[in-house]
């Protein structure tokens, strides 16, 4: 079966920077937190990233962590990295936490357009409000404006819910559950794109029930093709390639 694995053509995908993050996400795909490795993707790895992506007839990435802008020095030498090699950058992802005033933040903003950067993602959940006050989320949507940074806020749909409480600090998804009743967490999952892995497992275990590896494995009824999919993929800063959106595994 393992002859049979091979990755011809990529076709969309990203490259993360680093696990390390200021937060510590209930559904965070590759268990991020303060506590991981501090390590951040390095000038040879991303050269060999780019490479790669280019021979397998990927144009463009986005980029991710953990948190990208835990090293803004690193983070403008990636994304000039990226551009001067010729590929496009669909966005950058923040959780916002770099956030101070407006004026260093659009300065920030202005950097990273210099570099190549025209998009920036910018998460807003309630998983994310658990660690990051919503008022630096404002702030950083703001900062776009005023910098002429295109804003892709991930997800929108959570604004109001979000807003509802004070902005100036955090909440937990307890209080979530508290506001709009004990089935919120279930019912966000029509809302939000929330893949079974990582953190989320633990989660949504007692909301959704657990299963064994037997009884998974009887249920998919044969070999699991993620492991060859090309859509999604996520080369890490150790140049491991993570298929789809496996966590835990890598090729």
């Amino acid at each position: 079966m393992s002859s049979d694995l091979c990755i011809n053509r990529l076709v969309n995908g990203g490259i993360i920077t680093n696990y390390a993050c200021t937060s510590r996400c209930g559904h965070c795909l590759y268990g991020c937190s303060p506590n991981r490795e501090k390590d951040y993707l390095e000038e040879e790895v991303l050269d060999a990233i780019v490479k790669t992506l280019e021979r397998l007839a990927c144009r463009s990435v986005h980029i991710g962590g953990g948190e990208p802008f835990i090293d803004v020095g690193s983070l403008l030498r990636t994304v000039s990295g990226i551009r001067t090699r010729g590929l496009d950058i669909e966005y950058v992802e923040t959780n916002a936490m770099w956030y101070r005033d407006p004026e260093s933040a659009v300065d920030l903003l202005l950097k990273l357009k210099d570099a190549g950067l025209a998009t920036l993602l910018i998460s807003m959940s309630p998983f994310h409000n658990g660690f990051i006050p919503f008022a630096k989320v404002k702030g950083v949507m703001q900062a776009c404006r005023r910098a002429g940074m295109r804003i892709f806020p991930w997800i929108m749909d959570f604004y109001d819910d979000i807003d509802s409480f004070d902005d100036t600090c955090t909440h937990s998804l307890q209080e979530y559950v508290d506001a709009f009743g004990p089935h919120y967490l279930r019912d966000i999952l029509v809302r939000y794109w929330i893949h079974m892995g990582g953190r989320a497992v633990a989660t949504y275990a007692d909301i959704l029930g657990a299963y064994t590896a037997g009884q998974i494995v009887r249920i998919s009824g044969g070999p699991c093709a993620e492991l060859a999919g090309a859509s999604h993929f996520h080369i890490d800063l150790y140049g491991h390639y993570l298929p789809g959106l496996c966590s835990g595994l890598a090729i």
